[in-house]
């Protein structure tokens, strides 16, 4: 009888140490390779919004696999990803269905590309000085204005929308040239510098408004934000599919009136070499962590997790998709 018991003890204890060696089925504990998060120049929101999924991400696996790097921009990072290059990017739907389909300005398609979600809005911002006199786009060619322009570095959305809205207008890079201007492609801190040191009349971004770092801009050299021809907007809207997106009045220094202008949702996108279950969690730690995202950019504070499966143009990732169901959002 005693020797049953012993045998009962025992048996039990090693039960509970079994349980102890037993691996732990939690994310946190799970080791994976490399993960690379690209948004686009150092210094844009982007680059902020990008860290800080990054560092939630992180926060699920051991070793801190994931990490935030300057990419190519909005039309950049699509190919990008789809050279294999990098595991997930930071886009926009038109890019995103014209990089799939290999149209213009892509030269070839990139079929495994997938969407994960959409996070908020940005607003195209042509920020012109009082100095420079420039009323409306229309005013550079009219009066044939040397105008400096300081736009996103190449494959940004930036200065891929900045020569649209010129050739719209009809306007060539060989005219400003021409009337005494330039167009200088930046970094968003170099822009800055450049416009802080008198060196551009013209700046834009695709930036979320109202934007502290365009405040401060007008704070420096005095200036205005430009709204865009109704002709122009409309032909965004078809030809690209950017969004009619007005800037509210009183959102910048002197801006008494709403500016006219077109916007596109950011969208975190990746390719089917990824994992299911990778972006299934980064789905959630994304959706489940507004707050945080808040901190990041303060635009996230009108955005509701259940709008990331609007407007993804492509595919969507199988992980994402998981996520959105178990929801009921998709």
């Amino acid at each position: 009888m005693m020797k049953r018991k012993n045998f009962a003890f025992i048996s039990v204890v090693c039960f509970v140490i079994g349980l102890t060696f037993i691996p732990a089925q939690s994310p946190a504990l799970e080791k994976i390779p490399p993960v690379e998060i690209v948004h686009g120049s150092v210094g844009g929101t982007w680059q902020t919004i990008s860290g800080t999924i990054a560092d939630l991400i992180n926060t699920l696996y051991d070793g801190h696999p994931v990490s935030s790097i300057p990419g190519a921009g909005g039309v950049g990072n699509v190919s990008r990803l789809g050279e294999g290059k990098s595991d997930i990017g930071m886009s926009y739907a038109p890019f995103l269905k014209a990089g799939v389909n290999g149209m213009d300005p892509y030269k070839k398609k990139y079929p495994e590309l997938r969407s994960i979600g959409a996070l908020i809005s940005n607003q195209m911002h042509i920020v012109v000085t009082e100095e420079s006199g420039i009323k409306t786009i229309a005013d550079i060619k009219a009066r044939k204005i040397g105008v400096k322009i300081g736009t996103g570095p190449m494959g940004s959305t930036e200065e891929f929308t900045m020569m649209l809205v010129l050739k719209y207008e009809g306007i060539s890079q060989g005219d400003i040239k021409s009337w005494g201007g330039r167009i200088d492609l930046q970094g968003t801190a170099q822009r800055v510098d450049a416009w802080s040191d008198r060196h551009i009349d013209m700046i834009n971004f695709f930036i979320n408004a109202p934007a502290a770092s365009v405040t401060e801009l007008m704070t420096v050299r005095p200036g205005k934000v430009l709204s865009l021809p109704e002709s122009i907007r409309k032909k965004l809207a078809e030809d690209w599919g950017y969004v009619l997106s007005p800037i509210p009045a009183n959102s910048y220094p002197k801006q008494t009136a709403a500016v006219d202008t077109v916007g596109l949702p950011i969208i975190l996108f990746t390719t089917d070499k990824v994992s299911e279950s990778f972006v299934y969690n980064m789905t959630k730690v994304i959706a489940e962590n507004k707050e945080r995202l808040k901190g990041a950019h303060p635009a996230f504070k009108d955005w509701e997790p259940k709008s990331m499966v609007n407007g993804l143009a492509i595919q969507v990732h199988p992980g994402a998709l998981k996520y959105y169901k178990e929801k009921g959002w998709m």
